[in-house]
Formats: C-alpha cells, structure tokens, sequence
C-alpha cells in the first residue's frame, strides 16, 4: 500500500466575507461571516493544475480541448514547485488534472504519474485528481491520503465504473470519489445510477452539470435549473455537492459564490491563469510566484456568470 501522510490540520484564511476555516483530509469547512471584513485580500484557497492536455477520449463536450495527441504541460520539478508554493501559502486543496492526469510523465526523468504522487509526500494541503478512469488504475500505488474522484461522463459508462469502485475496494481499501456530469432530461436516469453508487459504498459524490463552454458551447444538453434542484432533492446519497456555478434556492448552508478568481484559479502548463477552468480566456503569467498570482487575481477574466455574492445561511 503507498504511503499514507494521514496527518490532519487546521487551516485559516481570512477573505473579504469573515473567516474561512479547513480541516485537511477531512473537508470540514466551518465559516464565519463578518461585514467588517471586506477590506480583506481575495487569495485562492482551492487551486486546480492541468498537468496534461492529453486523453484518449476526446469527448464532444470537453472544456478543456483535450485530444489523443495532447501533451504532458509541466514537468516533475514544475509541478513540485507549484505544489510547494501554493502549500506554503496556506492553500486548502490542490487537484490534478487535465486532460487525464493518469497519462501525465515526464520524458526528461522518466517519471510517471504515481511518481508524482509519491512525490508529494509532504505535502500539507489536501491533493485530489480527477480521471475518467478509462486507463487502467495501479491503485496499489495511490497514496491513502490522496483523493481520487472519478467521473462518470455518461450514463452508459456506469458498468465501467461500478467495476473500477470494486478494484479500488479491494487493492486501495478505500472508496474513490465520484463526480457526475448530469445533462437536461437525465433526472429519472442519474437517480438510478446514484442508487447503484450507493450500493457500491459510495459517499462523496459531486455533481456537475453539463456547462456551456469549451465544445460545449452549443450543446443543447444543458440542464435548467429546476433540473438540477431535483435531481440534488432526490439523490439517495446524502452527502451529495453541487458545482459551485449553481446556488440552489433553499439550502442549510453559507453559498460563497462561484469562486471564480476570488478563492479558486486554474492553472496550465502553459503559464496561465484561468477564474475558472470552463474559461477560454487567461492571463500568462511572466513567473510563477505566489504574489504575482495575487495581484493577477483582479484583473483575470471572468465569464459572464460569475457570482461573488455572500449570503447568511438559509434554512429550508
């Protein structure tokens, strides 16, 4: 089994809403409002890193423009940095992806993706990664305090991916992460696979309605919101998250906005600065340092439906 740093912290970020508090390797958030807090610095707390532009799918409505022929967008020494940087400056969680991160190596070293997962031992901060689990998983060689979450792009995947839940159970120990892109007219069908998830011991499942960006963009499947408010009021697994683009109407706690730009970013091998990852518009950065990222923060481009609202909690 790979090694584990299962070794939980508290950390604490104070934003333009009150304070923000984090409980490594558990994801508990507790915050706290505060009206006199607005002078406050926005700074990213979650971080997401393409390291690679490249899979095999190459699905009709991937954001990022991912192909066969893409490439690996940084290499181990980079990602390192990144990590360590971000680390350093009290990031709560950092994911990996792409492209398929599982396809990620670097020619120069020779180094593959679980050495990169190993690599990061030390890191303090929570680490995730976000595959389509259609390359096979050495789940033996996933560190136990690394996240996996697995996306479940069509329903018709559900099969595949009951499957690679069963070899995750048995060769890691533990149950992945699910996420699921959810269409307009799938309400009845995703309930159904979610009851599947659930029998299979699933617990963290993040919902991910279909957005229109990237091959996206003219798609008719995007779901309405309405869509979307039933589907997360039905869903069998209690724990059920919803993308930050989507605040429901009632809700038992605090909706920060999007994050977009404010307390998430999105960066590429390429030296951009994405809001948002469904964004096609990004600022270069001259160097990778933490207080250039800062003073970037304003000034990089939003879609038009980013949300920076901060609301007190609402009950139902």
């Amino acid at each position: 089994m790979a090694g584990n740093n299962l070794q939980a912290e508290w950390r604490s970020v104070k934003l333009p809403f009150g304070e923000w508090h984090y409980l490594t390797r558990h994801a508990l958030n507790i915050v706290r409002l505060d009206a006199n807090a607005t002078n406050c610095q926005w700074r990213p707390v979650q971080v997401s890193l393409a390291i690679t532009s490249q899979c095999h799918k190459n699905c009709d409505f991937c954001y990022a423009s991912s192909n066969p022929q893409g490439t690996s967008r940084f290499n181990l020494a980079d990602i390192l940095n990144i990590v360590e940087i971000f680390d350093a400056n009290n990031v709560f969680g950092i994911t990996l992806g792409g492209g398929e991160p599982l396809l990620w190596h670097d020619a120069a070293t020779g180094a593959n993706f679980y050495d990169l997962l190993a690599a990061l031992a030390n890191c303090k901060c929570d680490v995730s990664f976000t595959t389509a689990a259609f390359t096979t998983i050495d789940w033996a060689k996933i560190p136990q305090w690394i996240v996996p979450r697995l996306s479940l792009h069509h329903l018709t995947e559900l099969p595949q991916m009951l499957a690679e839940l069963n070899r995750a159970s048995k060769q890691w120990g533990q149950m992945p992460a699910i996420n699921i892109l959810f269409r307009s007219n799938e309400v009845n069908s995703t309930l159904q696979a979610a009851e599947q998830l659930a029998q299979a011991g699933v617990k963290d499942v993040l919902m991910l309605p279909l957005r229109p960006a990237g091959r996206a963009s003219r798609m008719a499947a995007i779901p309405e919101a309405q869509e979307v408010q039933e589907l997360v009021t039905r869903f069998p697994i209690p724990q059920v998250k919803i993308s930050a683009c989507y605040a429901m109407p009632e809700c038992h706690t605090t909706y920060l906005g999007c994050g977009a730009g404010d307390w998430f970013i999105h960066l590429d091998g390429t030296n951009s600065l994405k809001s948002c990852s469904f964004s096609q518009e990004a600022i270069s950065l001259e160097q990778l340092d933490y207080q250039t990222i800062l003073k970037l923060l304003q000034s990089v481009p939003r879609l038009p439906c980013h949300q920076r609202i901060v609301v007190e909690a609402r009950t139902c």
